[in-house]
């Protein structure tokens, strides 16, 4: 549903305060009703982190929730960037949330020493742990909406960071009134100035954050630098004309997305944490389409959080061109990889790399491998039972080395076996391509020592040696299976 244009600057001047907030409630409720934000009976989880906006919006959400029958609840994340500030943010919000009788849900950065606030990658940071726990929230205690407190002043400046950084059509259409049926925004058409009238008129406090003020986030110095220049040199209305910018190009957008989302469901699955594209497919798509099925698969990886800058989406789509299996681009959130025809998208905030593993597997014994999601059981070899197949594998042992157990770790650099039918030593890295092993597999994928000694290596052949020993007939057999864990 596409949004009105914004018609509060002309109707609210001149107006008393009293005025102005019945205005301005007649506005949200119609942005509230026109996009079909709530649904009867609707479990609403308001984010508020204390400041003018976000006070406004529970305080209008509370008049509302009775025409609208909502189930309000408040949600805030103290961040603990700027110490006993922050701390006095979260109580401020539960007491706001008490005076109204709400339930409030107050989550938490670790404690580690406040980073540096002068950081943009600090900045993002801090969003993606805020938008975890809003989201962890709805999983838990079953809301149906987030409503947000996103005004026509942060649309407006959101256009012109996308403009700054340089982006399309679905950058510069700025923020939507509602996302993924989940987040919702009521006060997207409404100036930040009038809901501080809206407050003063209700006698309303709130919370002013310190950190709004510094000129080193690139979002304050558009704020309290380049639109106050851009009012006073080129356009009173700039803020208002931005927002009718993004409107239409949202419509646009909207149309090419339909056709994406189609795109997508044709060619995208789900494996575990990531989103797997087919390249080959996707690659044959209109160039304009082949971009927007991109942001549309990060921004289904990533819910909640900014897409992909201009620059980034173009590494992205660099991978689907012929010979750049093994290839990976990383914007600091989202690690995008190529894999033979695949073209995978992985959350790496949230999906760290595994560490290196060593665990020890005794003869008979079990030992279950987390990092890469299987177990192993070695177990004596019976006279009907089959020597090997493509999950277990015969091997032969002496007495003392069945006392002394087996090793079963991950791949490093370096290592190197002699495969059964192989005629000489092979580095196991040589093998992954070959065989098509996943490069996001490879780190921990499983080898099973003897001493330090390569004797199997997970879905390739077993060692040579173990041959020799089977003829020999003077060692124990032993049969070493995997499953998954």
């Amino acid at each position: 549903m596409t949004e009105s244009p914004p018609q509060f600057e002309r109707r609210s001047e001149g107006l008393s305060l009293k005025k102005k907030a019945s205005v301005l409630r007649n506005l949200v409720r119609r942005t509230v009703d026109e996009n079909q934000m709530f649904c009867h009976r609707d479990r609403v989880l308001v984010a508020v982190s204390g400041g003018a906006d976000s006070v406004a919006l529970l305080h209008l959400l509370v008049q509302f929730r009775e025409t609208h029958d909502l189930s309000l609840s408040v949600a805030h994340f103290n961040h603990r960037m700027r110490g006993a500030e922050s701390d006095s943010d979260a109580d401020f919000v539960q007491s706001l949330a008490e005076r109204f009788g709400l339930p409030c849900y107050i989550g938490a950065a670790g404690r580690s020493s406040p980073r540096d606030l002068s950081s943009a990658r600090s900045e993002q940071e801090a969003r993606e742990l805020r938008f975890r726990f809003f989201l962890d929230l709805v999983k838990s205690h079953g809301f149906q909406k987030v409503a947000l407190g996103h005004t026509l002043d942060d649309q407006a400046e959101t256009v012109l960071i996308r403009l700054l950084r340089g982006s399309g059509t679905l950058g510069l259409a700025g923020i939507p009134a509602t996302r993924q049926g989940l987040y919702v925004r009521p006060l997207l058409r409404a100036r930040r100035r009038d809901l501080l009238d809206y407050l003063r008129a209700a006698d309303l406090k709130w919370r002013e954050d310190s950190s709004n003020r510094t000129p080193a986030y690139l979002r304050n110095r558009i704020r309290l630098e380049l639109i106050p220049f851009l009012e006073r040199e080129f356009n009173p209305a700039i803020v208002e004309t931005l927002s009718q910018t993004a409107r239409l190009l949202r419509e646009d957008e909207q149309f090419l997305s339909q056709l994406a989302e189609a795109e997508f469901a044709r060619l995208a699955r789900v494996e575990g944490g990531e989103i797997v594209l087919d390249a080959r497919a996707t690659v044959r798509l209109h160039p304009s389409l082949q971009a927007q099925v991109l942001r549309w698969t990060y921004l289904k990886v990533s819910p909640g959080f900014e897409m992909p800058s201009a620059h980034h989406l173009s590494d992205f789509l660099s991978l689907l061109n012929p010979g750049k299996s093994g290839r990976q681009v990383y914007d600091g959130r989202v690690r995008v990889y190529r894999e033979f025809d695949q073209l995978r998208f992985k959350l790496q905030a949230t999906s760290p790399l595994p560490e290196s593993y060593d665990y020890w597997l005794g003869v008979p014994g079990v030992v279950e491998v987390v990092e890469a999601g299987v177990v192993y059981e070695a177990a004596l070899l019976q006279d009907s039972d089959p020597k090997s197949g493509p999950n277990r594998w015969a091997l032969w042992l002496s007495a003392e080395e069945c006392r002394e157990g087996l090793k079963v770790r991950n791949w490093r650099p370096g290592d190197r076996y002699r495969p059964q039918g192989s005629s000489g030593v092979k580095k196991v890295k040589e093998l992954f391509g070959p065989h098509k092993v996943p490069l996001s597999l490879r780190r921990t994928w499983p080898v099973i020592c003897l001493g330090a000694r390569i004797i199997l290596v997970k879905a390739f052949p077993r060692s040579a040696d173990m041959i020799r020993r089977e003829e020999s007939g003077k060692f124990i057999g032993v049969c070493v299976e995997e499953r998954p864990l």
